[in-house]
């Protein structure tokens, strides 16, 4: 089930990552997981080796990449990533 397999990951020590608003991103995404029946989980992660598009989020398993995310993205990628969509 794709629904419980899906886990974010959003990138909260990077050093741009960190400046450019990743906690506050990852926050937001936990936030928004947590108002769902089965949502994705949420993981902060040190470094997500996408530095030049912070902050960044990785949706797993399906590798899809998202950069220069802003707290206005997080439903969006929250809702995408319980679907299991790329």
């Amino acid at each position: 089930d794709k629904k419980k397999d899906a886990t974010i990951k959003v990138c909260v020590e990077g050093k741009k990552c960190r400046k450019r608003g990743g906690p506050e991103l990852h926050e937001e995404i936990e936030r928004c997981a947590d108002k769902m029946e089965n949502g994705p989980r949420v993981k902060k992660v040190d470094c997500l080796g996408l530095c030049k598009h912070a902050p960044a989020v990785v949706v797993k398993p399906e590798g899809t990449e998202y950069g220069d995310v802003s707290t206005k993205d997080a439903a969006e990628i929250v809702s995408a990533a319980a679907k299991g969509e790329e």
